[in-house]
């Protein structure tokens, strides 16, 4: 028999074994300004709308991101289908399931897991203003005659909630470029 404390601190440690991993969490400190941000979402700003949406959801499970690109790697042999309905076995979150069709972008999330992490809570913590850095990206990005329709992408801009919001969109919804 163990002695009370052994028992105790078994059962601490099986309860946190028992515990999910957890996932980005919005920092308490002040906002981060808007040139941080900027630079934060720069590498996924000229994504499609869609995968924006995805890399922006899926980067508060930092470790289920690192897990599914693992997993990928993996299961080389699989065709993007499999790999899209294995994922859907998984216990990662939709959005960290979602990414397995995108390979590199998971490479690229799991290289810089810290950047990764501080998307994720920047996310959780000022969503709108994540969001309007994307738009100041996209903008500078057209300006500079950078950002524009091609054969892969449909770029517009559109009114919303009285502001100009820029969409980037695939041309054809079967097939996704992704810019790097």
């Amino acid at each position: 028999m163990l002695p009370t404390r052994c028992r105790y601190g078994a059962a601490l440690f099986a309860v946190f074994l028992l515990l999910p991993f957890p996932r980005a969490s919005a920092q308490t400190s002040a906002p981060q300004p808007a040139k941080q941000l900027d630079d934060l979402v720069a590498p996924i700003a000229l994504y499609p709308d869609s995968l924006v949406a995805q890399v922006l959801a899926a980067s508060t499970y930092p470790v289920e991101i690192a897990e599914a690109e693992q997993w990928v790697k993996d299961h080389p042999k699989w065709k993007p289908a499999k790999l899209m309905d294995e994922a859907k076995k998984e216990k990662w979150d939709p959005s960290v399931k979602a990414m397995v069709a995108f390979p590199q972008v998971l490479t690229m999330m799991t290289e810089s897991l810290t950047w990764t992490t501080q998307l994720g809570n920047a996310f959780l913590a000022q969503q709108a203003d994540v969001m309007q850095a994307v738009q100041r990206m996209r903008a500078q990005a057209e300006a500079k005659g950078t950002l524009h329709s091609t054969p892969q992408v449909n770029v517009s801009t559109q009114e919303q909630n009285g502001e100009s919001a820029i969409t980037i969109q695939p041309a054809n919804p079967q097939v996704w470029y992704v810019p790097y």
